[in-house]
C-alpha cells in the first residue's frame, strides 16, 4: 500500500489547493551538504531529516505537509574536505525566514523548522575567510524561528534527535548521539539507503565519530522508528495547542 503524499514538491497546485484547508502545520527540513567520512554521501544530514519528517507527516495525514529541504547549512568546520558547502549564518537564517514568509502568505499558521545538522544549532560560528563577522546571536535555527514568530506564525525549531529520550537512545546506541558519520548516522544510512553507503569503506577516519564500527541496519531501523514516534507526538501537541 502506497503512503499518502505529503511532500509539496511532489504535488500539483490543485492537489495542494485541495489539501490546504486540512493542513495544520508545515515542516521545513534543514540539513547540510558536507563531508561524512569515506562511506556516507554529503547529503546525509539532509536525507535523514527528510526521511524522518516525511514518515511522521504520513502518519498524521492530511494534517502535515513537508517543504523541500534547505540542503545547505552552516558547515565551515568541514571546509577542509572537498566540496563541503556552507552558507553565511545570516543567509541561512534569512532563507528559512523567507520560506516561512511564503508559507504565511498561503495562510499556513504553524511551522516546524526541523533540523538535521548540528552546526545549524551552534551558538557561535566563524570562519575568517568566509564570514564577514562572527555570528553571536545564539542558535541560528532558533533565530529563524524567532523571526518567523515575528511574522505572526506559530513557529518552533528543533533537531530531530532532541525528541528521543536519553533512555531510549541508550537502548539502541552505544556511542555518541547523534555524532558525525558515526554509529548513529551510519546506522540510519544503512536503513534509509543501503545502496548509497560505501559499506566496504566504513571505518574510523579523520572528521567522523570514532564509534562508526558499531553501526548496524537494525539500529538504524530502531532509531528511525523512535524518532518518528516522538516527532509524531510532538506534532500532535503542536497543532492542537
Amino acid at each position: 500500500m502506497s503512503k499518502p503524499e505529503v511532500l509539496i514538491s511532489e504535488m500539483t497546485r490543485k492537489e495542494i489547493g485541495d489539501r490546504l484547508n486540512k493542513v495544520k502545520a508545515v515542516i521545513v527540513p534543514v540539513g547540510s551538504t558536507e563531508q561524512h567520512g569515506q562511506h556516507l554521501p554529503l547529503k546525509q544530514d539532509t536525507a535523514q531529516v527528510c526521511f524522518i519528517a516525511e514518515e511522521a507527516a504520513s502518519r498524521l495525514y492530511p494534517k502535515i505537509l513537508v517543504t523541500p529541504p534547505v540542503a545547505f547549512g552552516l558547515s565551515a568546520h568541514h571546509l577542509r574536505w572537498p566540496l563541503t558547502l556552507t552558507l553565511q549564518p545570516e543567509t541561512f537564517v534569512n532563507v528559512i525566514v523567507d520560506i516561512c514568509r511564503s508559507l504565511k502568505h498561503h495562510r499556513v499558521e504553524r511551522v516546524v523548522i526541523l533540523n538535521g545538522h548540528g552546526g545549524n544549532q551552534a551558538a557561535k560560528l566563524y570562519h575568517a575567510e568566509l564570514y564577514v563577522k562572527p555570528w553571536n546571536k545564539g542558535s541560528p535555527i532558533e533565530e529563524a524561528a524567532k523571526k518567523a514568530r515575528n511574522l505572526g506564525l506559530k513557529a518552533t525549531a528543533l533537531s530531530w534527535w532532541d525528541l528521543v529520550p536519553p533512555n531510549k537512545v541508550a537502548e539502541i546506541i552505544e556511542g555518541r548521539f547523534p555524532g558525525h558519520a558515526g554509529e548513529t548516522e551510519t546506522s540510519l544510512g544503512l536503513f534509509m539507503y543501503p545502496e548509497k553507503v560505501r559499506q566496504d569503506l566504513i571505518s574510523i577516519c579523520e572528521g567522523i565519530s570514532a564509534d562508526v564500527g558499531a553501526a548496524t541496519v537494525e539500529k538504524g531501523k530502531m532509531l528511525f522508528e523512535e524518532s518518528v514516534k516522538y516527532l509524531v507526538s510532538f506534532l500532535e501537541d503542536f497543532i492542537e495547542d
